[in-house]
């Protein structure tokens, strides 16, 4: 669209030129126009370029601000499930050592009850050796 409009002045400005015959003034005005289209060309590119670089920019904004909830997730998630593993390792060191110790304790009581038994068993065969004894010391 902007090549038809550009190409109306110029058609005028060269069928000025030829009835009044100044071509230099054409070559002059041709330069000016010439010009003001590279540097609207120039405006328009620059625009369009820091258009894309804002765009980009946002894209890139965007994706690095969810890369980082990302991140900010998997961490959390991570922190609740060490938490949770760390509780449950508590618990059952916890139950772990109440089951040695009452194991402990009954190990305790019997070897108690087995000396308390050997004992006793020690004192009826020190009777009965002795009742024996004393049988055939009277026989």
């Amino acid at each position: 669209m902007m090549r038809y409009t550009i190409l109306y002045p110029i058609a005028v400005i060269f069928a000025l030129s030829q009835l009044f015959g100044f071509p230099g003034l054409l070559i002059a005005i041709l330069l000016v126009i010439i010009a003001s289209l590279f540097n609207e060309i120039s405006v328009r590119k620059t625009e369009l370029t820091i258009e894309g670089l804002q765009t980009r920019t946002g894209e890139l904004a965007e994706k690095i601000s969810a890369a980082s909830q990302q991140f900010n997730d998997i961490k959390s998630s991570s922190e609740k499930s060490l938490f949770a593993l760390e509780n449950r390792i508590d618990e059952i060191k916890t139950d772990y050592r109440l089951e040695l110790e009452s194991q402990y304790r009954d190990l305790a009581r019997k070897i108690i009850e087995m000396e308390n038994r050997l004992l006793e068993i020690k004192k009826t065969i020190g009777a009965a050796f002795g009742s024996l004894e004393d049988r055939m010391e009277n026989r």
